[in-house]
């Protein structure tokens, strides 16, 4: 192997890597690579963490996202795109027992430029991001699943642009 990352002990910054779970990888065009997934933060649960990494496998920089519950988040999916943002595709948990899907748009400096979250049924039911991918104008299209009121899960389809408006959901 030409490099290796692995994070114990300490955090670096705020972020706490000795509890970090990698779920996803990807590289842009220049040769950095990305993960995300999510690290055990002690006041939040789980927050979603995606970090940057340089082609030597320096890491670059690590941002984490608190839901708006404070509880267990986690990414799930990322990609890049032709500017050098970098998008993440997860679950926010909305109370005790339910999770949104999460969609987060970072530009290549780790800045959260905005960040989208969907759910059915009103909510009450668990709804997660697992997948995404970009498409050659910039569209960015999630999967993942929702739970319907007969508690039966439907793969869920969606397209957004670039700015992260819905454009349809199959």
């Amino acid at each position: 192997s030409q490099w290796t990352s692995n994070f114990g002990g300490p955090g670096q910054g705020d972020v706490n890597f000795a509890d970090a779970k990698g779920n996803a990888i990807t590289t842009d065009q220049t040769g950095n690579s990305y993960a995300t997934g999510y690290s055990f933060e002690e006041a939040n649960g789980n927050d979603i963490l995606t970090i940057k990494y340089s082609a030597i496998g320096e890491i670059l920089w690590a941002v984490t996202f608190n839901g708006t519950a404070s509880l267990d988040d986690e990414g799930n999916g990322i990609c890049t795109d032709q500017s050098g943002n970098i998008y993440v595709v997860g679950a926010a948990q909305n109370n005790e027992s339910s999770y949104d899907v999460a969609l987060l748009k970072y530009d290549s400096e780790g800045i959260l430029l905005w960040s989208r979250i969907y759910y059915s049924d009103g909510g009450s039911r668990e709804d997660k991001g697992l997948g995404i991918a970009l498409d050659a104008a910039g569209c960015i299209y999630i999967t993942g699943y929702t739970t319907n009121t007969d508690l039966y899960t439907d793969i869920i389809l969606r397209k957004y642009d670039s700015e992260g408006n819905v454009l349809w959901t199959s």
